[in-house]
């Protein structure tokens, strides 16, 4: 009898590399939008610390939200996930038009629910077709694993240069004097036009205040009639970004075994994050998620504010984030080839590294420093932050392949409570103190992830063995 193949297994078959170029645009379209509003969030909603509070609302969600991650793409699947998420952050996007607690609020909500499942189903749909492409074309699947995330990543952070770009231009659109819209991400509630009145000092010496300042220039009608222009172009961002993941992105197996019942594979689901997170390799991960999502929020906070806003104006963050992200989209899409001829781990071992130089350059910036040799940081930031999203992604796929909802789950609600904590002390702790806890933390990951390859490597040789024998024992029964 002529068994017949699953056709959503064959609708990846020979479409590996376009599926992620096709999931990275869509990526690239919905977060052009998101995180630039999440940087305007806290200064075009202040009033009530609205924003704040959105902000807030989306990361504690996502925070819960990567604990049913893998039961939400076992009933929906990993493509309708991508899509009802894309919608989300649609009606997230409109919502800002008319801000008020009862409209932003519950879409906020909405996004932290779906924002889980949505970075699980990108972990899930780069590492299935990187094994699918590298079983098909014999080659090695740590290589491809590492390539087709490094291709996510390069395009993935354009969306970083788009929307910072649009928020400088746009912002000041027929405006003949500085708009007074903040354009960087704060939780100091004294937020206002001018950063330096919101600290004594700038750099590392950068303390939050708490007094709240009153003398914020009133909003004008051209100046809103510039927030609409910006928000009309990301809301056309992400309605592009739903069109292409319902359109041309083509899905992916569910995976579910055959013969078990949807109750039990639901419950499994919902189980298997804290059940992954027993194994070892996974445990001995956890400080570089940890590291990595505090250094990127670090990024999008202090480093905006206390580096280079604080001594140069608003007016220029938007065009040094944006060299930020050309720097890490090249990095990204440069370290993936290295990677081939050193090895994925030596690779990380080396970006880690530097990447404390980078944050011990941030402790020794001088108050006085010309915007340059900021600029020059923050590139080195972006060159380092890149490749190590990419490839760390890749290592976890490549540890836990066999379970790649829950270990992306996991990665996800990792990043998300890192986040959420950084957030939760911004406003009560200085620069100096933010840039020595994340050389510590990396100081800590650095032995603790050389410690998970190690681990793998002795676990995947003593299989390897543990499978020749079987088939010598076989063979001599034979």
């Amino acid at each position: 009898m002529e068994c017949r193949r699953n056709p959503n297994t064959d609708s990846l078959e020979g479409k590996e590399l376009r599926s992620v170029i096709v999931l990275s645009f869509v990526f690239l379209c919905v977060f052009t939008a998101f995180i630039s509003i999440q940087n305007l969030q806290s200064s075009i909603n202040e009033e009530g610390g609205l924003g704040i509070i959105s902000l807030l609302c989306v990361y504690i969600f996502s925070t819960l939200s990567n604990i049913f991650a893998p039961l939400a793409i076992k009933i929906l699947t990993a493509k309708w996930v991508i899509i009802v998420s894309c919608a989300s952050h649609l009606l997230y996007a409109i919502s800002n038009f008319y801000p008020r607690l009862y409209t932003l609020v519950p879409t906020s909500i909405l996004l932290g629910c779906i924002t889980g499942p949505f970075w699980t189903s990108q972990g899930m749909y780069i590492t299935t077709c990187s094994f699918k492409y590298a079983e098909r074309t014999k080659k090695n699947a740590s290589h491809i694993l590492g390539k087709f995330f490094s291709v996510f990543f390069f395009i993935y952070v354009w969306s970083s240069i788009i929307g910072n770009l649009l928020s400088s231009v746009l912002l000041n659109l027929k405006s003949d004097k500085p708009h007074n819209l903040n354009i960087t991400l704060t939780l100091n509630i004294s937020n206002t036009s001018t950063s330096a009145k919101c600290c004594n000092r700038c750099v590392i010496e950068y303390c939050p205040r708490t007094e709240i300042i009153k003398d914020k220039p009133e909003e004008s009608s051209q100046d809103k009639a510039s927030l609409y222009y910006l928000l009309g172009a990301f809301v056309t961002c992400v309605f592009i970004g739903l069109l292409i993941a319902s359109i041309l992105l083509p899905p992916i197996p569910r995976g579910k075994p055959r013969g078990q019942s949807t109750s039990h594979s639901s419950l499994s689901s919902l189980a298997s994050c804290g059940t992954l997170l027993r194994k070892p390799t996974l445990l001995l991960l956890v400080p570089s998620f940890v590291a990595f999502s505090w250094a990127e929020t670090f990024r999008w906070t202090d480093v905006t504010n206390a580096f280079i806003s604080c001594m140069d104006g608003v007016s220029v963050v938007g065009y040094v984030l944006a060299a930020h992200g050309f720097c890490s989209g090249v990095s990204t899409f440069l370290m993936s080839k290295v990677a081939k001829y050193i090895g994925r781990h030596r690779l990380i071992v080396i970006l880690y590294i530097t990447y404390i130089s980078v944050f011990v350059g941030y402790y020794f910036t001088p108050e006085s420093r010309p915007i340059s040799l900021m600029a020059v940081i923050v590139c080195l930031h972006g060159i380092m932050e890149g490749p190590i999203s990419a490839q760390l992604q890749a290592t976890l796929g490549w540890m836990h392949g066999n379970s790649k909802e829950a270990a992306f789950a996991n990665l996800g609600a990792w990043k998300c409570v890192s986040s959420a904590l950084y957030f939760s002390i911004s406003n009560s702790v200085c620069v100096r103190i933010k840039v020595i806890l994340l050389l510590v933390l990396y100081i800590l990951a650095l032995p603790t992830y050389i410690g998970a390859e190690l681990l793998f490597r002795k676990q995947r040789k003593e299989t390897e063995i543990e499978i020749e024998v079987t088939e010598t024992l076989k063979d001599n029964k034979m």
